[in-house]
């Protein structure tokens, strides 16, 4: 999660709002897309992609792809299923919240309202990994680690540093961003559930700020990079779960916690929430603010849900004479990401789980 500060002298006047959410319709525009052409190639590749019609995708799916190494009862009989709560005192907890100037997508009071509550809740767990740039912020991060320490058991939380600019995706969330600022479409040529429309708003309300929007980009496809470290450096974890920092802030999560500790799992599927988002009209099968299952199959995930991002960034379309990106125009995060990677590898897939909501 990422901490926005207060609008800035640079946010988007009214009238910008106003033009914006006036856009024409799509069904009058659409001959007159400058990125049409593109678009639709775009599309076509993504879906070679993602079907594993390309020669050129990354994976090779077998029956042995994902194995435990662990001798442990839990992954020994990874086919009983336990309530959640019981495998609260053996499962770490990885989370991440960064004070990120201008974020286009929360208000400062989200993250504080949500805080106190997730910290709460996450003292039910073996230990707490948190990377985060606020410790020593001042002004709202202050703020913000203020709210963080006053709720945590400060034995059971292990506070790692991090700084933006140490991302080592942050080149790669730079690409993404270029990617949606090249589509040309109406935001209201999208629906309303559609990611293409939440995050054309967010790049076109903040095109003085675009840095912004790259911080958040990073943060969001750096989860996988943060809970692979917290794996590495702890190998008697049995179970890891990620949870956005202030996913509790939310209204319809605030009872969340209840129904998910009676939740049954078992020792072999990652387990996340259902999505109810589109990607440019495809549907996105899971949320990626809750991701829970033992450690042996996060590492495989991590290893193709990279695998496939640096494929998707290595590919070139040149039909024009211009070598440039198949998937410019489409908005991407770690959800889409994940999403394509479900849709290319069959392996992969079976390891997931939905959780309900």
């Amino acid at each position: 999660q990422v901490l926005p500060s207060l609008q800035s002298a640079s946010s988007p006047s009214v009238a910008t709002w106003i033009a914006i959410a006036t856009e024409p319709d799509a069904e009058n525009d659409a001959p007159n897309f400058k990125g049409w052409r593109g678009i639709n190639r775009a599309k076509e590749t993504y879906s070679a992609g993602i079907e594993g019609k390309s020669s050129t995708a990354p994976y090779t799916d077998t029956k042995a792809a994902i194995t435990s190494t662990s001798t442990t009862a839990q992954h020994s009989d990874g086919n009983k299923t336990i309530p959640f709560q019981e495998t609260f005192n053996h499962t770490v907890v990885v989370t991440a919240f960064f004070g990120i100037i201008d974020n286009p997508k929360h208000s400062p009071s989200h993250f504080l309202q949500g805080l106190g509550l997730t910290m709460e809740f996450f003292q039910q767990f073996q230990q707490v990994h948190y990377f985060t740039d606020v410790m020593n912020g001042t002004g709202t991060s202050r703020d913000s680690w203020n709210a963080m320490s006053a709720h945590a058991n400060l034995e059971k939380v292990n506070f790692i540093p991090t700084s933006l600019n140490s991302l080592q995706r942050y080149s790669q969330a730079d690409t993404l961003v270029k990617w949606c600022q090249a589509q040309t479409a109406p935001i209201l040529s999208y629906a309303k559930n559609d990611k293409q429309r939440k995050h054309l708003r967010r790049v076109r309300l903040n095109q003085t700020v675009t840095h912004a929007w790259t911080n958040v980009m990073s943060v969001w496809i750096s989860k996988f990079d943060f809970i692979q470290r917290v794996i590495d450096e702890n190998p008697n974890v049995e179970r890891v779960a990620w949870f956005d920092a202030a996913l509790l802030g939310r209204k319809d999560m605030a009872n969340c916690t209840l129904k998910w500790s009676n939740r049954m799992v078992d020792a072999k599927h990652i387990w996340m929430r259902k999505s109810g988002m589109v990607f440019d009209g495809t549907q996105i099968q899971y949320m990626a603010g809750v991701m829970l299952g033992p450690t042996h199959v996060f590492a495989e995930l991590i290893a193709q849900f990279y695998k496939h991002l640096d494929w998707m960034l290595s590919q070139t379309d040149e039909s024009d004479g211009n070598s440039k990106s198949p998937y410019e125009g489409l908005c991407h995060d770690e959800e889409t990401i994940l999403t394509g990677l479900l849709k290319s590898s069959s392996t992969i897939r079976k390891y997931l789980q939905d959780f309900g909501d």
